[in-house]
């Protein structure tokens, strides 16, 4: 198993123990489900979908996540969607950082970011669309807010 692959696994059941830690029932979605890594119930009963993003901490490189999913920051959001980006450090001796937003939040976020990129590179050419990334800082405010959640 690949290094990445390892650290969203880790993402994924770290998030999945604290959603339970909290109340949270919460299930896995069988087959292919590109949107949804885990099915969640409120603790008053409300359904909501959670997408896991996992990235590992390496102090020598700037860390960052990479959305594959263009469409998860352009257009309409989805009410019921949540993203959890988890930094897990490779020391287990330290606790993985969370970072809980709602899917209107990414798209907000990922609009105020793009304002402050360049449309034209220094050759005068247009820059292709590509997927976003983020970094750790621009989701500061966002970490620990498990209050994010429907209760």
């Amino acid at each position: 198993m690949r290094k990445a692959e390892q650290t969203q696994w880790s993402a994924t059941y770290l998030v999945a123990a604290e959603l339970t830690r909290r109340g949270y029932r919460v299930g896995w979605p069988m087959g292919n489900a590109p949107v949804t890594d885990l099915l969640v119930e409120s603790p008053k009963g409300e359904s909501f979908y959670v997408d896991v993003k996992g990235g590992s901490y390496k102090p020598s490189v700037k860390s960052y996540w990479h959305l594959v999913q263009k469409d998860r920051v352009k257009g309409q959001s989805l009410p019921s969607l949540f993203l959890i980006f988890v930094r897990i450090d490779p020391n287990p001796l330290i606790s993985a950082d969370f970072y809980i937003l709602s899917h209107q939040e990414l798209i907000e976020l990922n609009k105020q970011m793009e304002s402050t990129f360049p449309s034209v590179s220094r050759k005068g050419l247009p820059y292709k669309d590509f997927s976003p990334g983020f970094r750790p800082s621009d989701l500061l405010p966002h970490k620990g807010k498990w209050q994010s959640l429907p209760d």
